[in-house]
């Protein structure tokens, strides 16, 4: 194969195929895209591997590929010795460097938000044969450990809706999923597509959802999510951050200082809420409204005399209750409440950890940081510099 000159701007293929709508396919182009600008690399798209080396390329020089790899791809990148790097997570190609978001990370945000809410009883849907469905669903399950009373699975094919027939099967089944289902459950699905599907079947049998049954989807793309009724609840990936990365793990295997890199993963952005899970499940109508009055009022500096005077009750009853019912003490739920919240805005904002303390009910920073790293194991500074854009 043609080598390029030393002087020539470095020239890559990105080989995906956007015909495809999805939200995490167009943000790993974007975000690829946005590092091949600022090296002023020359980029060259296609869909399929197979145009890689069609009649009309065999003289092209690439420096570097980022795909979704298949085997047939990966096999011309050995054989002509071309950097690969691989964005595609269910793809059947084990042996090129991978850039992913950590199902397990996904699947820890899905279980605090669900358990927050009260809930106790699980489910997971996804697909079936589909790397990134099987793994999250196993996160999911060893996330939830021994807090669970239930589990239950709902799996289909990843091309569902590409047939008539296919889609009917598909209906028929989920019918009888969800008649069958043992509620209130707090279900994460796999995607949003799927998800907005199983709102919709829920809906049509008169299933209350969040109040008997909370959706958490995955990837945040926005028009599932938004023209749902009741818009969903979702973990944004954002995707864009493993398009860039990628390329710049690209980068360094083109210029030879990551010859033979491992894996890069990174953690979700985090998780957004919507209707689909605005409701606290409980058997107890006492703890379902303190639950309500802490997450409503969590960034306010109140304490558990606060709760106990909005709900009239003793302090005695409410922790026996929560007790009871959730297995721990009312302050630990508020406090596991703010430290929620401090961790999305040490993500997604430039406030001091000072200031973050603030905006979560604690007095200060000293309180809040030992509260932190008492939850968390790690100190809100190291998970901030763990958990950044990446880009």
């Amino acid at each position: 194969m043609p080598t390029a000159t030393a002087r020539s701007p470095r020239r890559i293929a990105i080989v995906m195929n956007l015909g495809y709508a999805l939200k995490r396919h167009q943000e790993i182009f974007a975000g690829a895209c946005r590092y091949a600008r600022q090296r002023g690399w020359q980029v060259d798209s296609m869909p399929f591997s197979q145009q890689i080396n069609t009649a009309g390329r065999q003289q092209v020089v690439y420096d570097g590929i980022i795909a979704r790899v298949d085997r047939r791809l990966a096999t011309f990148a050995t054989a002509s010795g071309v950097p690969l790097v691989n964005v595609w997570y269910s793809s059947p190609v084990r042996n090129v460097p991978l850039v992913y978001v950590d199902p397990r990370r996904s699947a820890g945000l899905a279980v605090e938000h669900l358990q927050g809410r009260g809930f106790r009883r699980f489910a997971f849907a996804g697909f079936t044969r589909t790397r990134s469905s099987i793994d999250m669903d196993r996160s999911f399950r060893e996330a939830l450990g021994n807090f669970s009373v239930g589990y239950e699975r709902f799996t289909t094919d990843l091309n569902f809706t590409s047939s008539p027939a296919m889609f009917s099967r598909f209906e028929r089944a989920l019918r009888d999923w969800l008649t069958g289902l043992r509620r209130p459950v707090g279900l994460l699905v796999a995607d949003d597509g799927l998800a907005r599907h199983i709102v919709n079947a829920a809906v049509v049998r008169g299933i209350p959802i969040p109040g008997e049954l909370a959706v958490v989807a995955s990837a945040n793309d926005e028009p599932y999510c938004l023209s749902s009724e009741p818009t969903l609840t979702s973990i944004d990936d954002c995707c864009d951050r493993v398009g860039y990365r990628a390329a710049k793990l690209l980068d360094d295997m083109m210029t030879g200082k990551a010859a033979a890199p491992a894996d890069l993963v990174l953690p979700p952005k985090g998780l957004i809420p919507r209707d689909s899970t605005d409701v606290f499940a409980s058997d107890d109508p006492l703890v379902t409204r303190a639950l309500r009055f802490m997450a409503d009022n969590c960034h306010r500096p109140i304490n558990i005399a606060s709760v106990v005077k909005k709900l009239n009750a003793s302090d005695r009853t409410l922790e026996r209750k929560f007790r009871l019912v959730r297995g721990c003490r009312p302050i630990d739920e508020l406090v596991r409440m703010r430290i929620t919240r401090a961790k999305r805005l040490l993500v997604d904002s430039g406030l001091s950890i000072q200031e973050v303390a603030v905006q979560c009910g604690f007095s200060g920073g000293s309180q809040f940081s030992v509260a932190f790293r008492r939850l968390e194991k790690i100190t809100p500074g190291e998970f901030r510099a763990a958990n950044g854009s990446g880009s």
